[in-house]
Order: C-alpha cells, then structure tokens, then sequence
C-alpha cells in the first residue's frame, strides 16, 4: 500500500497472498493504530483529549479498586474542566464521582454528600441554557442557510416569538460556554432580522469574551476566528471601511497567534481571511487587483481544500468571485461563476443569493451582449421568483426593465436608467430591500451606464469620496475589535 500512488484494492490483491477478508481487517486495525497514534500525539496540546485521558485513568483506577486514586484524578480533571469552562465533561466527572461516593466508604459524609449534589445541580443548570441557547443559534442558522433573511415585517413577530418562548434569560452569574452560545444565538438572530448594529454589538461582545478568558483562544481557536468574521461581515454591509480594515489586521493577527492550529481551523482560517479579502477589493472598487493579486492565491487554495467545504461555502465563493469578474468587466467568467451557483438550486441552500445570482446573471448576460439568451433567461427568472414568493421591490424593478429593454430605443436608454436609478435609490431607507442593493450593487452599475464609465471606476470614486467617513462611528465611538 505505501508504494503505490494510488490505492487500488485489486492491484494489491493480485500481488500479494492476502483474500479480500484478511485486507479488509488489516485496512481496520491500520486505521484503529493510525487514530491512536493520532490521539497520542495530539493529547498534549488538546485539553478536550487530556480531560478524556485523565477520565480514563480515573476509571481505570476504580476497576482496581483504588475508590481513593480514582477520586484524585477525577479531582483533577475537574480543576482542569473548570479551567477550560467543559462544562459538559465536568457533568459526567461529577456524575461519576456521585456514583463512587455512594457505593463505597472513601470520604463520604454528609457535608460532602451536599456538595456534591450542590456542585452537580449547578453544573447541569449550565449544560441545560447552554444546550437551549445552542439549539436556538442552529435553528437561527438553518433558517439563514435554507432562505436567507427575513424580507419583510410580517415574518419578523415569528422570529422573536419563537425566542420569547423557547429562551431562557442569560443568568448574571453565567459561565464562559453560556455567554458564547448567548451571544452566537443572538447574533444570529439579529443577522436574519438584518439588524446590523446588532450584529456588530454581539460580535464585538463575542470576541471580548476570548480576551477576558485567554486560555480559551487555544481551545476553541475556531469559534474565536468566527467571531471576527462576523464582526467583519457587519462592518462590511455597513461600508466602514475604516473599521474594517482595523477589524481584518486583528483577525489576521489572531490567526497568526493560534499555537498548533488543527486543520479544521487552518480551513475555516481560510475561507474566513479570503472571504473578507474578496469584501475589500469590493469596498475599495480595486477588481482589477483582486483578479491579478488575489483571485491566483484563492484559486490554489480552493483546489487545495475543496474536498473540505461544504456546498454553501462553495456557493458563497463562486459569488464573490463572480462578483469580482462582472466588476472588473469580465462578463463570461461572471456568468460561468454565476451558473454553478443557479445550477446548485436542487440542494435547497440559501435561496436569497439563488435570486441575487439569478439578477447578476441577467445584467451579465446584457453586458456580455447575450441578446438571444437574455430574453429566455428573463423567464426563467420570474418564474423562479414567482414560485419562490420572493419578489421583492428591488428584484421586480429590475425585472421589469430588462424586460423592457427590447422595447426601449438606443436614444431612450440613459433616460430609463436614470428612472431605475431614482427608483432604487429610494429603497435604501427600507431595511428589507436595502439587502438587496448591497448583494447586487445595481446602483454603481446604473451610474456606470448613465456615465458611460466602467463599473469599476464608479465605485472607485465612491470609495475615495467616503474614506473619511465611518457610519458606525456616531454609534461606538469607544468600540474597537
């Protein structure tokens, strides 16, 4: 097997005298060793790993009958548990010692008795809000996965009475555990309610847990890294550039910080870093350089890690890039990007940017001259839209005008630009549509048209006009990542 390239079950089985029985039990305890060897090496550096070893030999101890060891080591275990806020664990070593405690005469006796009974309703009092808190933060997620935002009031009092009614309040006395999965459901919830300031609050919240709990950084090294990505996804649709840039040279530096990073964490450090990169070339209207500098770098990464990501990050990849070609005047790779997306429709995720994508593909297709398939395409997407129930003000404009385009003469074209334009601009004071404006920056493309620039440019110059200026500033002038 470790001399050739690629396993090839029949080419081993043809050279060697071993039946198809005997591989297949050498394969398992090969992978039983390789996990082993795994654990071993990792149980240094892992407190989760050192926490289960210290548990097994609290157990192994007891099977001896050595009831005092065995207590020892459970004791600690619970100090190293407490440490690293497992409250999980601590439950089950309680547990345990509960049992030991009652079965035989070590050092049991009434006061010792209480507080354990004290000790484990406290514990398991945690584990439970944490469980609730945790439950409500997937919930929240799946929903954001599966449609997006909320797009309109009506569906906001579903939102909120859902969490009145399944969300315990976060006790004053509440551990490290509690407080993250508090503020991970919180912000969550917020982001479906396209709540942005909100979101940023919690973010910022989440990040200064890890600074007050340091040892945490190490041991829960992903969800310290989460927090800054959501912190910068708020700072992003909030246009502050300013902050942002401060927000990414400290997520930058905390993923340089991380001691030993483990590979699930080196990917999500991946995804999160080049994801917020793609925002700022966005931001600063700087395609060209993304696509010469940063899209290289990427496309080696994607290829290195895709077998690790799941068809939602892959969506959301495919979009920034896309985003980054239509912006930089690149309209084919635009619509190739754009229809692996559309493409990925059956597997139900995300049918806010499904819709997002269905509308850069149609401007694509204008730009790219696609007369002949834009007029089909057009079709397609109001009847996607219209089976979805998810037409709102800004995609039924957009519609409406290119579906208009055909009627409209070469020497009309500016003045029915400027309409749209004056129409959508409106919308930014509406919090549901507004969304859509910064998914889909149809505003700078319909400059671009009325001005006769590239795309590019007119970002650009809005971006050089508003460097000076930080929207969230007048909110948290003491707030810093």
């Amino acid at each position: 097997m470790s001399r050739i390239k690629t396993y090839d079950e029949d080419f081993i089985l043809m050279h060697t005298p071993v039946s198809k029985q005997q591989l297949a039990n050498m394969k398992a305890h090969l992978y039983r060793q390789i996990l082993t060897s795994l654990r071993m090496q990792s149980t240094e550096h892992d407190c989760e790993l050192q926490l289960g070893e210290q548990c097994d030999f609290a157990k192994l101890l007891y099977k001896r009958g050595l009831y005092r060891q065995s207590l020892k080591s459970l004791e600690r275990a619970k100090a190293l548990a407490r440490n690293y806020h497992a409250d999980n664990l601590l439950a089950s070593m309680i547990s345990f010692e509960r049992m030991i405690e009652s079965q035989h005469i070590t050092r049991s006796y009434y006061p010792r008795a209480e507080e354990l009974i004290q000790e484990a309703e406290e514990v398991l009092e945690k584990v439970h809000r944490c469980e609730v808190f945790s439950n409500l933060s997937l919930r929240f997620y799946g929903m954001h996965i599966r449609t997006g935002s909320i797009r309109n009031e009506y569906a906001k009092p579903f939102v909120e009475e859902y969490l009145h009614a399944n969300c315990p309040d976060l006790d004053a006395n509440a551990g490290f555990l509690e407080k993250l999965m508090f503020y991970q459901m919180q912000l969550w919830r917020y982001f479906i309610l396209q709540n942005l300031t909100m979101c940023y609050r919690y973010s910022l919240s989440w990040i200064r847990l890890f600074k007050i709990h340091p040892q945490m950084k190490q041991s829960l090294s992903m969800l310290y890294l989460k927090g800054f990505h959501y912190l910068l996804e708020a700072l992003f649709y909030f246009n502050d550039y300013h902050r942002f840039i401060r927000g990414l040279k400290s997520f930058e530096y905390a993923v340089e910080t991380i001691k030993r990073p483990d590979k699930n964490t080196r990917i999500q450090s991946f995804v999160y870093l080049y994801s917020h990169r793609l925002n700022q070339h966005f931001m600063e209207g700087s395609f060209s350089e993304g696509i010469e500098q940063l899209l290289p770098e990427l496309t080696l990464a994607l290829n290195k890690y895709s077998n690790y990501l799941d068809a939602h990050q892959l969506m959301v990849f495919d979009y920034k890039i896309a985003c980054l070609y239509f912006g930089n005047g690149h309209f084919i790779s635009a619509i190739n990007h754009l229809e692996r997306i559309i493409n990925r429709y059956e597997e139900g995720l995300r049918e806010d940017l499904q819709a997002f994508s269905r509308l850069l593909h149609l401007l694509a297709c204008y730009e790219a001259e696609c007369f002949d398939k834009l007029e089909k395409q057009i079709k397609i997407v109001y009847k996607f839209f219209l089976q979805l129930n998810q037409r709102g003000k800004v995609q039924h404009a957009i519609l409406k005008f290119l579906k208009e385009l055909g009627d409209i003469y070469p020497d009309q074209l500016k003045s029915r630009f400027i309409k749209l334009k004056n129409e959508l601009s409106e919308y930014f004071e509406d919090r549901y549509e507004k969304k859509s404006l910064l998914y889909l920056d149809i505003i700078s493309w319909l400059e671009s048209k009325i001005e006769n620039k590239p795309v590019k440019d007119i970002i650009r110059i809005k971006f050089l006009k508003k460097t000076n200026q930080t929207p969230l500033a007048k909110h948290f002038h003491s707030s810093r990542p």
